[in-house]
């Protein structure tokens, strides 16, 4: 006799053991490899750098970073995977005036109406005029921020007159020692041409290369350990070198909230 058979003529009762009996077997399916899943990663940040030609310190970036940059389609498929990981923040640097860059306010729209995201722009290397600050007033103001280089805060009553917020970009004080940052491992770094990074410290450094965006899924790739997800100790004392970081873009926000 079967010990399933003799199991129901002994017990003619529900079988006291059945939910134990039941968690093994899932146990031992899940241990399958068709359940073995990814790790869930949150990422709370996406960084989007349009530098145009050239870097926060003014130096020229490498080829790679200034060809064939990402459509207005491929920067919102990478506002949407973003979102899908966690972020609800965005950062844009951008090195140039906005009306050079039209797809930003689209990309920034997108991101409000789509995900409910908070925005900065982080503006570098210029004062703020009239039409960008009228471009940036498009945006819905009680989810846009305005980022601007210390020494081009003079120019923010500009945006402050179209009822923009604005903050200082800069993020560690010029004459401050870099600890080893780790910031990193919160957020996503992407270039105009679609290649990721550690952050925008490092854009253009090859060692510091995440691979293109559209390669890997998003959580793999912030998921994988072999990947450079901090910034070493004294990496750089370069000038505006953490400016429009996102954790610490942040951080200024939740400062000014208090």
């Amino acid at each position: 006799m079967s010990s399933r058979k003799r199991w129901q003529e002994i017990y003619q009762e529900e079988n006291p053991f059945a939910l134990p009996q039941a968690i093994m077997r899932g146990l031992e399916e899940c241990g399958k490899e068709e359940c073995i899943q990814e790790p869930q990663i949150k990422v709370e940040y996406l960084w989007m750098h349009l530098p145009g030609e050239f870097d926060v310190n003014g130096c020229q970036l490498p080829a790679q970073e200034r060809q064939a940059p990402l459509s207005l389609d491929e920067w919102l498929d990478i506002i949407d995977e973003s979102a899908s990981v966690g972020v609800r923040t965005l950062i844009v640097s951008i090195g140039r005036p906005i009306s050079e860059h039209p797809y930003l306010v689209t990309m920034a729209d997108w991101a409000q109406v789509s995900h409910d995201m908070l925005v900065g722009i982080h503006l570098y290397g210029r004062p703020l005029c009239d039409e960008d600050a009228e471009l940036i007033a498009k945006l819905d103001l009680s989810k846009t921020r305005l980022f601007i280089d210390g020494e081009y805060l003079y120019s923010a009553r500009i945006a402050e007159n179209l009822g923009i917020r604005v903050y200082n970009a800069e993020g560690i004080n010029d004459e401050a020692r870099s600890p080893r940052c780790e910031l990193p491992s919160r957020m996503t770094c992407v270039g105009q041409t679609g290649n990721m990074y550690t952050c925008g410290l490092v854009l253009g450094k090859e060692q510091y290369r995440f691979g293109h965006f559209f390669e890997r899924k998003l959580s793999s790739v912030m998921a994988d350990t072999n990947l450079p997800h901090s910034i070493p100790e004294e990496l750089t004392n370069v000038k505006h070198r953490c400016n429009g970081c996102p954790p610490l873009m942040a951080q200024k926000l939740r400062d000014d909230a208090v």
